[in-house]
């Protein structure tokens, strides 16, 4: 018979603080637990999902995480993709991109590629 989980109250596991154990009678007897994350959300967790750390935090911090992940990552790829290089004609001098939920640049700055041979409808 698995031995029965003792996590004293106070203890720290990733954004979470444990307050005591569930105050529902069922969710306690299946070994769950009473927490707040850091953000002050107070919910029940599994005292293994803890012990494993598969939880971290409360489901609206870990959706705010993972959607600043997504972005640091779509932001430095479209980065390397696209500055310094020149496209239909023009050289992507900077990306300007606002932080937000969708990692969509906002802005390009475009200036025009200049080739001694070619001047396409420059004609002064």
């Amino acid at each position: 018979m698995p031995q029965k989980l003792e996590i004293a109250p106070n203890t720290v596991f990733d954004q979470w603080t444990v307050i005591g154990r569930s105050k529902d009678p069922a969710k306690a007897k299946k070994g769950y637990l009473e927490c707040r994350c850091s953000c002050g959300t107070v919910s029940d967790v599994s005292g293994h999902s803890l012990i494993s750390g598969k939880s971290k935090s409360c489901k609206k911090c870990g959706h705010a995480r993972s959607a600043l992940t997504k972005l640091e990552a779509n932001t430095k790829n479209s980065k390397e993709k696209y500055e310094g290089k020149t496209i239909n004609g023009f050289f992507i001098k900077k990306l300007l991109i606002k932080k937000k939920a969708a990692p969509v640049p906002d802005v390009l700055q475009f200036v025009p590629s200049v080739d001694a041979n070619s001047q396409r409808g420059c004609q002064a």
